[in-house]
């Protein structure tokens, strides 16, 4: 009997790497699955990329503000759910905000002074409540010029699920998949002595050693925080994440860990809980069925390099005991899109 192998492989897409390590007896499966997955994240991204003018979003963009516009089914539900999870959070998640992530992109960039007045004016376009959805006509319109759709703070997320479907439409019982190592989906477990998978978070301040272990099974995970990426101003330090309900940074506190069954879910209340504030998240542990958000103490982050003599997915470059096939360094998780006014 053939024993099980773990193959490990890398790919850019949407703006980072995304990884999928996959276990099984049939190698050649194996292989084909995973890059099967690779081909559906790209087909994701081309759907929703903000930089491609011929990609499904963009068409969105240019004309729901002249009236109706017919969108996939596929997308039509993706903004269904972005829209549901706009109202959980009180607007925290909000995938209309692009015009002020490229407000405070351009001050960070220039290094200059923030003006109150201009946030004030692009803050009047900013909000799901300028998307009419029609859901028997499956279109959606926006109330007025200039609204437009960003998917960057949730596409990861759902590019993420459907590389999973994929694999488990194979018939793949054991795997994870990850975007930019910050986002993650979990099958199974790692090997026949685990019960799932052994997620390592790693401070900046020690990237050598692991600060806590969350395991995953059947589950999917997303970080956010905005430790690194920030710039000075009047002796204060502005994040990239932005608080959509204000039009400005929100406070850099800590990293925030959403654990529940959709990569999708998690990668939008991740970046909403970052807005909140460490305080939410005992809230939404209460009120959320299905979901587990934890504050991580010095910006902790998810590492899967490789894995340790523990069975630890962690970022030390190793993976002793697997058989690596185009594999690349992962590199730190990067905000992509979204609320980040760095992307």
């Amino acid at each position: 009997m053939t024993s099980p192998q773990m193959i490990q492989l890398e790919r850019p897409a949407m703006a980072c790497r995304f990884g999928i390590t996959v276990i099984g007896e049939d190698t050649e499966l194996l292989q084909q699955a995973a890059e099967d997955a690779f081909d559906e994240i790209e087909r994701i991204e081309s759907l929703l990329s903000m930089y491609d003018p011929d990609s499904i979003l963009s068409g969105i963009n240019r004309a729901a503000a002249a009236g109706p516009t017919g969108v996939l089914s596929e997308i039509f539900e993706l903004l269904l759910l972005a829209g549901t999870i706009w109202e959980e959070t009180d607007g925290a998640f909000d995938p209309t905000m692009g015009p002020l992530v490229r407000l405070w992109r351009g001050w960070r960039e220039d290094g200059t002074a923030p003006d109150p007045a201009a946030i004030d004016e692009v803050r009047q376009r900013v909000g799901m409540n300028h998307v009419e959805f029609d859901v028997p006509g499956r279109s959606i319109r926006f109330d007025r010029p200039d609204v437009e759709i960003d998917l960057g703070a949730i596409g990861k997320g759902y590019a993420v699920d459907q590389a999973a479907e994929v694999l488990d439409q194979y018939g793949i019982e054991h795997f994870l998949v990850h975007g930019g190592t910050s986002t993650i989906a979990a099958q199974g477990s790692m090997d026949a002595e685990s019960d799932g998978w052994r997620l390592g978070m790693a401070a900046p301040s020690d990237p050598d050693g692991i600060a806590e272990v969350v395991t995953l099974r059947d589950e999917a995970c997303a970080c956010s925080n905005q430790l690194n990426q920030f710039y000075e101003h009047d002796g204060r330090q502005l994040g990239h994440v932005i608080d959509p309900r204000t039009g400005w940074p929100a406070p850099a506190e800590s990293s925030i860990l959403v654990v529940c069954t959709s990569a999708t879910r998690a990668d939008a209340l991740s970046t909403a809980l970052l807005v909140l504030g460490n305080e939410a998240v005992e809230q939404v542990n209460q009120t959320f069925r299905g979901v587990r958000a934890y504050c991580l103490s010095g910006g902790a982050e998810p590492r899967m390099d490789g894995l340790d003599s523990k069975g630890t997915v962690r970022s030390d470059g190793s993976a002793a005991g697997t058989n690596v096939e185009n594999g690349q360094g992962t590199q730190n998780p990067t905000t992509v899109g979204g609320q980040g006014a760095d992307e």
